[in-house]
């Protein structure tokens, strides 16, 4: 296994081609091949940005980690009403376990 680092954000975005570098292109975005020339610019433009966003949101974490990340904040989501009437405690106890996923969550994305 490699223990290549990847090139140091922030990455741009220059059109159909993602990526830019240290004085060159590492790496560029598909163009993709379609009937619709119009339509393959557009969507490889779009390719492009979505790439550099994901990068550039994840320069700071691990990016294995945000499937778990965003699994335990839509937990928070559910619970953040309250308890209903009678559920307290299992309530109190969802959110202790919600607050220790939420924990090791945090430490995954910082061990980049």
């Amino acid at each position: 296994m490699s223990n290549a680092k990847h090139t140091p954000e922030p990455w741009m975005n220059t059109g159909t081609t993602a990526i830019i570098s240290l004085g060159g292109v590492v790496a560029t975005c598909p163009v993709v091949l379609t009937i619709n020339r119009d339509e393959g610019v557009r969507e490889a433009k779009a390719n492009a940005a979505h790439i550099v966003d994901c990068v550039n949101n994840c320069a700071n974490i691990n990016p294995k980690s945000v499937p778990k990340l965003l699994e335990v904040c839509k937990k928070l989501a559910r619970v953040q009403n309250g308890p209903g009437k009678g559920d307290e405690d299992r309530w109190v106890f969802g959110m202790l376990e919600i607050a220790n996923e939420a924990e090791e969550a945090i430490a995954e994305a910082e061990e980049k």
